[in-house]
């Protein structure tokens, strides 16, 4: 089967700059035709990520781009858990956090 792969000309440069492989999705335009699209560069440093442990999730905060993330999960099996209260909780938790690491 042949495969027509659409790269922007400045994802393709820098592909053959790196001379290593890019991360990237792929969009299916037609049976036969894929867009390809590179994710951003990536280099992010992982000592410059922060994060703490909550009750049912975490919350982690990227020094270097000054961004934050809270993920918490609940299994709606566990007896006595009201999923809005537990988010009002722990995203206290998590502000606290963010206002300690100065974001």
């Amino acid at each position: 089967m042949k495969v027509t792969l659409i790269i922007p000309d400045k994802d393709y440069e820098r592909l053959v700059k790196s001379g290593r492989r890019l991360r990237g999705s792929l969009g299916l335009i037609s049976p036969r035709v894929m867009d390809m699209r590179l994710y951003a560069d990536g280099q992010r440093n992982r000592r410059e990520l922060v994060w703490r442990k909550l009750e049912h999730g975490r919350v982690s905060v990227n020094t270097m781009a000054m961004t934050a993330r809270v993920s918490m999960f609940f299994n709606l099996t566990e007896t006595g858990l009201c999923p809005w209260k537990q988010v009002k909780l722990e995203s206290e938790v998590a502000s606290e956090f963010l206002y300690d690491n100065d974001l």
